[in-house]
């Protein structure tokens, strides 16, 4: 069985430290907070590629209602509009 390790220094002290691979992905997906050897506790907390994902749908979601609200409110203006221009015309 091969494990795959990568190296990750301290903020803190600069000490190099050796996790696995696939526990540094745990981390920077949950942003659980981790410790070097010496103690110093630190976590990831740049966001990851699916949380940026669903802010920018959520962004374009709020965009999209928000066209949406203002296409039927003009619609409804339109509509009121062209009713006091047709009652003005048969004045």
């Amino acid at each position: 069985m091969i494990v795959e390790i990568t190296e990750v220094s301290c903020y803190k002290c600069g000490i190099s430290f050796w996790i696995t691979l696939q526990y540094n992905a745990e981390l920077k997906n949950c942003h659980n907070d981790f410790y070097c050897p010496n103690g110093h506790g630190q976590h990831y907390s740049a966001k990851t590629d699916t949380e940026k994902a669903k802010e920018e749908r959520d962004r374009y979601k709020r965009w999209y209602n928000d066209e949406k609200e203002t296409s039927e409110r003009l619609g409804r203006s339109n509509s009121a509009l062209r009713g006091v221009i047709t009652r003005n015309k048969n004045k």
